[in-house]
């Protein structure tokens, strides 16, 4: 069993260090600590390692916060970087915890029932986007307008069919015009609605989203997120060990596991007012931060560019910050022991294979037990895999959850079974 401890073969093996990238920042105190004051930084990825990057390199080096919540401001010591040009896929921040959660209904719609519907037969593969992704909307849909109808002091019916209940929500909008709209697909990408992605976009988006979760137990945002909470658990079954189809496997791998965590999994609500306060002082700058290109340049600079915008889509940066968790990827991005295992024939990749074509998810070939299979099919039974090593053959198995994909526990049963076997053996 492995943690977040990074894919840093090429580091390891090389001779020189380069000091302009840091490709995993744990810990900050030691890693960050080689980047200047003043000095002009990027960080990819917007995730909490982007957050714990972000405060280590502003809090952390002598500046502080006054004041509480949205009044929060920050009081800098000069040894920050001057600027910060934080970037992802998408462009957005994480969504903020609170303490207490609204009281929401049962799942309605991803049901056992419903999914037997959809899968009658158990060897059958469910196909995410067209099978899983519609009934998970509607989840979310039913809870949202579940308090939002309620902090109205009216009710909706949850045993309406859902087309008649999007009907009652047609309704309640002309009622209540000033009441917000929920939409999937702007939670999903909440600047599809903004002709610019800017700083200044960025900075609004996380105001709104603050406010919202600020509701608390009457927040709507968080009653419809918390549908994913619930949601997982069974989809987990679904998702593990090649339950989806190889194409929509590839497809929620890439673009909606990233979603969901982006939307369940986020900072304590404390630390986003800190990252407003930040904005508020000009050390972010978000002009780059969707999908730009960055490349190393002479001088040891990186040249960052971003081809949607028209003007100034050029910069020349001092130091580049990976605040990802790396994933496995069997050979290519693993650590030195995973690549020798690898190479030995010890371990294979995972491949989920089918009529919709091959994907291989970068993790290993595992049985349900957790032991890997070798190069020939072997069954390496001496052997236990626990964590991030099984992302992509098991889901959400980074958290070492011990309510799902729980290696351990197999692990801990079968080492002491085996220990019996040898004492009884030897007496």
């Amino acid at each position: 069993t492995t943690g977040h401890a990074g894919n840093r073969t090429e580091l390891l093996n090389s001779k020189k260090v380069d000091s302009s990238i840091i490709d995993f920042v744990y810990p900050v105190e030691k890693t960050l600590v080689s980047i200047n004051a003043q000095a002009s930084v990027a960080i990819k990825g917007m995730g909490l390692t982007f957050i714990d990057a972000t405060l280590s390199l502003t809090e952390g080096r002598g500046g502080y916060f006054v004041g509480e919540c949205e009044t929060m401001q920050y009081i800098p010591s000069g040894n920050e970087p001057a600027i910060i040009y934080p970037y992802s896929r998408s462009g957005a921040l994480m969504i903020p915890r609170v303490g207490e959660m609204p009281n929401v209904p049962v799942l309605r719609f991803f049901t056992s029932e419903k999914l037997q519907e959809i899968r009658k037969d158990s060897s059958q593969k469910f196909d995410f986007l067209e099978e899983l992704l519609p009934l998970i909307k509607k989840e979310f849909i039913y809870r949202y307008y579940s308090l939002a109808f309620k902090n109205c002091g009216k009710k909706l019916n949850g045993s309406l069919e859902f087309a008649e209940m999007l009907e009652e929500i047609k309704s309640f909008h002309s009622k209540y015009p000033s009441e917000k709209q929920f939409s999937f697909e702007e939670l999903q990408e909440p600047f599809i609605n903004h002709e610019a992605y800017n700083t200044s976009i960025v900075k609004q988006s996380l105001e709104e989203m603050i406010e919202q979760v600020s509701l608390r137990t009457k927040s709507p945002l968080l009653a419809a997120i918390s549908a994913w909470h619930d949601i997982s658990p069974i989809f987990n079954e679904l998702y593990s060990f090649g339950g989806l189809t190889a194409r929509s496997h590839q497809l929620f791998d890439n673009h909606y596991a990233p979603f969901f965590n982006r939307i369940s999994y986020g900072p304590p609500l404390e630390n986003m007012y800190k990252i407003l306060a930040l904005f508020k002082v000009g050390i972010f700058d978000f002009t780059f931060g969707q999908s730009p290109t960055i490349q190393k340049v002479q001088n040891g600079k990186w040249q960052m560019e971003n081809i949607s915008v028209e003007l100034d889509n050029r910069i020349v940066l001092d130091y580049h910050i990976d605040a990802r968790i790396p994933r496995m990827n069997i050979p290519s991005q693993s650590s030195i022991l995973y690549k020798n295992l690898f190479e030995e024939g010890k371990i294979r990749a995972f491949q989920n294979t089918d009529d919709t074509g091959r994907y291989e998810t970068g993790g290993m070939d595992l049985t349900r037990e957790a032991h890997p299979i070798d190069k020939a099919g072997n069954v390496i039974k001496n052997m236990t895999v626990y964590g991030t090593p099984t992302e992509g053959v098991t889901f959400d198995n980074d958290t070492l959850s011990r309510s799902r994909n729980d290696f351990s526990s197999i692990w801990a049963k079968q080492a002491v079974k085996s220990l019996k076997n040898f004492i009884s053996t030897t007496k």
